[in-house]
């Protein structure tokens, strides 16, 4: 009120106008940095960090580089410009705060229907706040201006309120079927893990499926924490399995090497043990430690016979291995155990793809060409009839290799 009053003051007799000035860009503020000759506050190495965090406020920029040069700070966030944000924040409207309150909890997924929904309110209601907030500068293109206006509103709002806040945006989230991730991090923040486990489940097939391991790993790593803090043990254990393989794939072997002796010792009994050895062999296999990774598959086995599907996963890992190491009629032997459990009703649910290379590479080893042409062209319709596209470069591969020992040189052209 008093700048209106001084504002109003000096314009009447002086004739004056308001100029509102446009907020610096990250030149503007690298040359703002770099005039003031601060031996080293290097403009260049600033201005994108400033810009995210100040917006490119002239005032709070010098009072930001005040406080890290004076008393050198990591957050970049000094009390005086904080205070500077409360008390604009403060002269706004109830709506208006009530409004950056609900985006500050949001952040990157606040919206106005988001905000319709949490605050219960027609989309329509919110326009004089939301023009309030752009007014002064709060909001910019639907979200914050710049971080400390957001970290300023994420502050007034007392933990308990947010927590709801969180849980109510969660909901909304998942009722809008968006990103799961997404969903389970305000559920998480709303202090309900249990809600959040199923969501963090579908984003980690999600980052599978793009290939994204290292994000994979990072979300199973929470769940594994999640799980443990509920009492969910089996749960806990049987993802540690998993995650195993996860790890293999985004080159984490040592990380992987973690994980198998966790699952080992959190094991309670044999079956759970032979899992955790299936897992433990898989990944020494891909480390190239095939000797180990055989031991570990025979201890597996009468570990896991009354469990058909793991006991069917620990012959397939050790068929491999016996291929690998020329023990062909052995590994074929051993499939044929699982073949009749791929037969059972139990078994028919079981994609029998992995099954039927590790059959046709056996066959393959067994110097039997014939043989190996069918069983790779059974492999091949599996593949290209139930999608299995990453299995197609290596059988066509291996189906032209023994179509060239059989002598038929122009269908092992093709298969090439």
């Amino acid at each position: 009120e008093f700048r209106r009053v001084l504002f109003r003051s000096v314009a009447g007799p002086l004739q004056g106008r308001r100029i509102a000035l446009a907020p610096l860009n990250e030149a503007a503020i690298a040359e703002l940095v770099d005039s003031l000759q601060i031996e080293g506050l290097q403009g260049s190495a600033l201005a994108a960090e400033l810009r995210q965090r100040t917006g490119g406020n002239p005032l709070f920029v010098l009072e930001t580089l005040k406080d890290r040069w004076v008393a050198p700070r990591s957050d970049l966030a000094p009390a005086k410009v904080t205070a500077l944000i409360d008390r604009r924040i403060g002269q706004l409207s109830r709506e208006a705060v009530r409004l950056a309150r609900c985006a500050a909890v949001a952040g990157g997924d606040f919206s106005a229907a988001l905000a319709a929904r949490v605050l219960g309110m027609p989309a329509l209601d919110l326009a004089d706040a939301w023009s309030e907030l752009e007014a002064a500068q709060v909001f910019r293109d639907a979200q914050f201006a710049h971080d400390l206006i957001r970290d300023a509103a994420l502050g007034s709002v007392p933990p308990p309120i947010a927590q709801e806040l969180h849980r109510q945006i969660a909901q909304w989230l998942q009722d809008a079927a968006a990103d799961p991730a997404r969903a389970a991090a305000h559920w998480l923040a709303g202090g309900e893990e249990a809600r959040a486990v199923p969501l963090l489940e579908a984003a980690v097939q999600a980052a599978l499926r793009a290939l994204r391991y290292p994000e994979a790993l990072d979300m199973l790593e929470r769940l594994q924490s999640i799980l443990g803090r509920l009492g969910r043990t089996g749960e806990r254990l049987a993802l540690i399995n998993r995650s195993i393989a996860t790890a293999v794939l985004a080159g984490s072997a040592d990380f992987a090497l973690r994980l198998s002796d966790q699952a080992l010792a959190a094991a309670r009994d044999g079956p759970e043990r032979g899992v955790a050895l299936v897992a433990r062999c898989d990944m020494l296999s891909h480390r190239g430690q095939f000797a180990e990774a055989e031991a570990c598959a025979r201890e597996a086995l009468p570990l896991l016979r009354n469990d058909g599907e793991h006991a069917h996963a620990a012959r397939l890992v050790l068929a491999n291995l016996l291929s690998h190491s020329g023990r062909s009629l052995e590994a074929e032997a051993l499939l044929g155990e699982s073949e009749a459990w791929l037969d059972s009703p139990q078994g028919a649910r079981t994609e029998r793809i992995a099954f039927e290379a590790a059959r046709a590479f056996a066959i393959q080893g067994g110097d039997q060409p014939a043989r190996a042409v069918d069983a790779w062209r059974r492999v091949l319709d599996l593949a290209r009839t139930q999608g299995h596209g990453q299995v197609l470069p290596s059988a066509l591969a291996n189906q032209g290799a023994v179509l060239f020992a059989c002598g038929r040189l122009e269908e092992a052209r093709e298969a090439f």
